[in-house]
C-alpha cells in the first residue's frame, strides 16, 4: 500500500470490503469442526507437565553433535581395533604386575642389607681379633728370638770357655 493510503481512515466501505476479500479465504466453523483438530484436552492427555519438564530443551538440543562432529567420531571396526588394543596392554599390565612381585620391596632389600651387614661385621671384627693376636704372636715370637739368640750366645761362651 503506499502511503497516501495509510494516511486516510478507513472508511466503512473500505472495512466492508476487506470483510467480504476475507470471508471468502477464512475457513467456517463447519469447516473448521470437520478438519478434526487435536483438543486442549487431548493435548492434556498426551503428557503431564512434570513429563514435559524432563523433555530437551531447545538449549540441550544445541549442545548435540553436529553431523560433521559425529563423522569424526570412531567408526565400529575403529572401535573393536581399540577394544583389542586396550586388551593387549591390559595383558601387558599383568604380566609386569607379575612380575613385579618378583622384586623386593624396600623393607625387604632393607632387611637383607641389614642382615649382610651385621655378617659382614662379624667378619670384621674377627679380622681385628686375628690381627691382634697376631701381633702379640710376633711380639713373644721376637722376645723369645732374642732369648734364644742369647741363649745361644751364652752357649757359644760355654764352649768355648771350656
Amino acid at each position: 500500500m503506499n502511503n497516501s493510503i495509510m494516511d486516510k481512515p478507513a472508511t466503512k466501505r473500505d472495512i466492508e470490503n476487506l470483510r467480504q476479500e476475507l470471508t471468502g479465504k477464512m475457513a467456517t466453523k463447519d469447516e473448521l469442526k470437520k478438519l478434526e483438530l487435536v483438543t486442549k484436552e487431548e493435548i492434556r492427555k498426551l503428557a503431564t507437565k512434570e513429563e514435559v519438564k524432563k523433555l530437551a530443551t531447545k538449549d540441550d538440543l544445541k549442545n548435540l553433535a553436529t553431523k560433521d562432529e559425529l563423522k569424526k567420531l570412531a567408526t565400529k571396526d575403529e572401535l573393536k581395533k581399540l577394544e583389542k588394543r586396550m586388551d593387549n596392554v591390559s595383558s601387558a599390565v599383568s604380566q609386569i604386575q607379575y612380575q613385579l612381585t618378583f622384586f623386593e620391596t624396600k623393607e625387604e632389600s632393607d632387611r637383607k642389607f641389614n642382615i649382610l651387614l651385621t655378617a659382614i661385621d662379624g667378619l670384621t671384627q674377627k679380622v681385628t681379633d686375628f690381627q691382634t693376636e697376631k701381633a702379640a704372636g710376633e711380639h713373644t715370637f721376637q722376645r723369645h728370638e732374642r732369648k734364644l739368640e742369647n741363649h745361644e750366645e751364652r752357649i757359644e761362651q760355654l764352649e768355648m770357655s771350656m
